[in-house]
């Protein structure tokens, strides 16, 4: 009876990491779509061009290369070490989206070993140490999509302001 509730907990886990893959691997794809240019921000000028209009406001968006935005990143979180009892030698460095890409795919194949375990309780261990590290990596790879965010414009925000402003400044 043990057995058999481990083996249902390794099939959970199981389960679970698959998924988690799964869901990695669609966010990594999302990420490779990107378009190469990156709006990351807007820069805002004051301008006085004429007598009329004391105040104007001049809007310009900065990009950035898909490259420069990535380079960026710096993970928040650690990926913990796991024992590497089958010699895969795995790199556990994780700098980078092309490393964050790289461990989702290593860490899916090497856990999937456990199978032939048959759930006893060191691959359950092992499985969960396995999970825990893919759920780092949907955290990272979360962070890596956020500064994808495209940057929102406050022009039409500021615009009442100025207009305010040119109103008072020409009584």
């Amino acid at each position: 009876k043990i057995v058999e509730e481990m083996e249902r907990r390794d099939d959970v886990l199981f389960r679970k990491l698959n998924a988690l893959f799964v869901v990695n691997k669609e966010i990594i794809e999302r990420i490779d779509r990107h378009p190469s240019m990156i709006s990351v921000g807007f820069t805002y000028t004051w301008n006085t061009p004429n007598i009329k209009e004391l105040f104007q406001i001049i809007e310009q968006e900065n990009k950035k290369t898909k490259e420069q935005v990535m380079s960026a990143w710096k993970p928040s979180v650690h990926l913990q070490p796991i024992n590497d009892l089958f010699n895969d030698g795995i790199d556990w460095t994780c700098n980078k989206f092309d490393d964050v890409s790289r461990l989702n795919d290593q860490l899916h194949q090497v856990c999937q070993k456990y199978k032939m375990f048959g759930g006893t309780e060191e691959a359950v261990v092992a499985i969960q140490e396995f999970l825990t590290n893919m759920e780092i990596l949907q955290q990272m790879l979360g962070e890596i999509e956020t500064l994808f965010l495209p940057a929102q414009s406050r022009l039409q925000e500021l615009m009442p302001h100025v207009q305010a402003i040119n109103k008072i400044t020409s009584e």
